[in-house]
């Protein structure tokens, strides 16, 4: 327990850092700022853990007929491990609890949960005009399996630009690269030292033909502490009736600091 205490007061002693600045910070690798994966692994011996919960809210109506679907996802954790200094492992979990009403039939609720475990390896850092670049490869409950290779570029210590391009895998003997493509971009801001902001916009494999925007801010306490609160609109190509919103928060703590 004291070593725990000792761990507590350690983290909070930290100071914050920048973009431009080299150092092991959690805004480096953390999955939370946006749809877009981060570019770089868990530092080695480092435990990477976040706590948060969603909101999503679609609503939808023709004539006399009416939709609605609320979820809320509590909690939605992950935790991270970098076994290595160029890779990691990292596993996910939310649970969420749903309500869904039609006008011809009234409403219901239920819930369901999802799992999902991977890794990540590092292949670039950034220099001169290449940008950090990492792999990562993860299966989910529902089934699939993602690809993804993650790129950022920080321009200065407070702008930086990044994105993802990746294929998902409903089945391995069936890969139709024009529907199960995807990409997102991903900026973000630093204001000053720890309190920034970030923009993402992601297109999801066009079986469902649907983009996801959004807006958060976030706030470093120091190098291994971070909360952020984002929110966002789905856009769907075949149901312009639809309405989806969502909003989201939650907080990450890098454990045993980074190397």
């Amino acid at each position: 327990m004291k070593n725990f205490y000792t761990i507590v007061i350690a983290s909070l002693l930290l100071t914050t850092s920048s973009f431009g600045q080299d150092t092991n910070s959690v805004s480096h690798i953390s999955d939370n700022l946006g749809n877009t994966e981060s570019s770089r692994a868990i530092y080695k011996g480092t435990l990477l853990t976040s706590i948060g919960i969603e909101y999503n809210e679609e609503k939808y109506q023709s004539g006399d007929s009416e939709f609605s679907f609320k979820t809320i996802g509590a909690p939605v954790i992950s935790i991270g491990y970098g076994i290595f200094k160029f890779m990691d492992i990292r596993i996910g979990y939310d649970l969420n609890y749903y309500t869904s009403y039609f006008s011809q039939d009234g409403s219901w609720s239920n819930y369901y949960s999802n799992i999902e475990f991977g890794s990540k390896i590092n292949l670039f850092k950034q220099k001169e005009w290449v940008p950090e670049l990492s792999y990562s490869l993860y299966y989910n409950s529902d089934q699939f399996v993602t690809n993804t290779l993650a790129f950022s570029y920080n321009l200065g210590e407070k702008f930086r630009v990044g994105g993802n391009v990746g294929l998902i895998l409903y089945d391995v003997k069936k890969i139709n690269l024009d529907r199960q493509l995807y990409f997102s971009v991903n900026i973000r801001y630093e204001f000053f030292e720890g309190f920034g902001a970030f923009a993402d916009v992601k297109s999801q494999d066009r079986i469902y033909d649907y983009m996801t925007s959004q807006f958060g801010l976030y706030y470093r306490l120091n190098n291994n502490m971070q909360f952020h609160l984002n929110g966002g609109k789905v856009f769907y190509t075949n149901i312009t009736d639809l309405n989806h919103n969502f909003v989201n928060g939650g907080f990450s703590w890098m454990l045993f600091g980074g190397r």
